[in-house]
């Protein structure tokens, strides 16, 4: 099956977390946004492309490199960022290190 592109213009972006959603306030409205559970949005990156994927951790059953391998196998070209409310300097180093492309820093939503 082919992969839908985004829309010209659109930054596409797909958030990864427990809940499978989003506070509308807390994304940005320029941005066309997916927002999944980590199985589903594995699926979602054999169906679709995106700029980039945000891994919103904890995620109950993945380590950050788990799933940063998992995206980068179906997405290999993707942005990676990794948004832990817990995070440490060291944890910075050990997901730049299994391959995220950013880390994010604030609370989790």
């Amino acid at each position: 099956m082919a992969r839908v592109s985004p829309a010209m213009g659109a930054k596409c972006v797909l958030w990864v977390n427990r809940g499978g959603f989003l506070r509308a306030d807390a994304i940005a409205s320029a941005w066309r946004n997916t927002c999944r559970t980590a199985p589903a949005a594995l699926q979602e990156l054999t169906r679709n492309s995106f700029d980039a994927v945000v891994l919103q951790f904890p995620l109950p059953g993945w380590t950050a490199a788990a799933l940063v391998r998992e995206v980068r196998r179906l997405a290999p070209g993707v942005l990676v960022a990794i948004r832990d409310p817990e995070n440490c300097l060291s944890r910075t180093v050990e997901w730049a290190q299994t391959g995220a492309d950013r880390v994010l820093y604030g609370g989790a939503d």
